[in-house]
């Protein structure tokens, strides 16, 4: 039996023992911070920001960029594609003097359809490679391509009519469900990003293009990203707003970084 002395003492501290429970538990009930980032050891990466980037992505950028884009982008200073070269039934001076008189969205959807009119096909194809990242000066020139060839060459078409390299991203994706790679342009402008895709006739937002592809590795002329993005629930009453008289030849290339 508790000694009677000992009583009061212990009911005085049992308010205070409750108030350090209820905030124990109060602190432990709160929730994790929605765009948590893992640190990186490796040293090879830092955290460009906290914020929803491309896709609902959190955004974490590279020290290297990819070397297929330092590849790439050597072979096109070499042999860029000139204004008399044809790309499809159009001369590329034609198509950039088209393009310069539109605006905004409706200059993005001139240069997707341009290159979306292309033939689609493999690497393997054209260029007896598993995986080959061909200028657009190529990619005219057989009039055809996969995935991250036709990106490649509306990316450099962007940057042809101006277009700032900071707000270009090739980007490296893969779909949701089936996991097969896939590339794409985004262009960051007023208001939401806008991206171009070979499977699309139309241009597509980022949150669109979320609902379709989990955002891998984007990369520019002057930077490469790594995108962390948590993995959707299915939704099957949301679905990408398009059918099948838009969708183009679904991509069987494999675009790597």
């Amino acid at each position: 039996m508790m000694p009677p002395r000992l009583l009061p003492r212990l009911a005085l501290s049992l308010p205070a023992a409750v108030f350090a429970v209820c905030t124990l538990c109060a602190l432990a009930l709160q929730p994790a911070p929605a765009c948590a980032v893992p640190k990186l050891d490796s040293g090879l990466a830092t955290v460009q920001d906290r914020m929803r980037g491309l896709l609902n992505s959190v955004e974490i950028r590279l020290q290297r960029r990819p070397p297929q884009m330092e590849d790439l982008e050597a072979r096109e200073r070499l042999r860029p594609l000139r204004r008399s070269d044809r790309v499809g039934r159009a001369s590329y001076g034609a198509i950039l003097d088209g393009a310069s008189k539109l605006q905004d969205q409706a200059r993005l959807h001139f240069v997707n359809s341009v290159w979306n009119s292309l033939r689609y096909a493999s690497d393997r194809e054209l260029y007896g490679r598993e995986d080959y990242w061909a200028t657009p000066a190529e990619t005219a020139s057989r009039g055809a391509g996969d995935c991250e060839d036709l990106a490649i060459a509306k990316y450099y078409t962007l940057r042809d009519l101006g277009q700032a390299a900071d707000s270009l991203r090739l980007m490296l994706v893969s779909l949701h469900g089936t996991g097969e790679p896939h590339m794409l342009v985004c262009v960051r402008g007023k208001g939401e990003a806008r991206c171009l895709d070979n499977r699309y006739r139309r241009l597509l937002s980022s949150r669109e293009a979320a609902l379709a592809y989990k955002p891998l590795v984007s990369a520019s002329e002057r930077l490469a990203v790594m995108h962390l993005s948590p993995t959707p629930k299915p939704r099957p009453e949301v679905r990408l707003a398009s059918n099948a008289q838009s969708r183009l030849t679904r991509s069987a290339g494999r675009p790597r970084f």
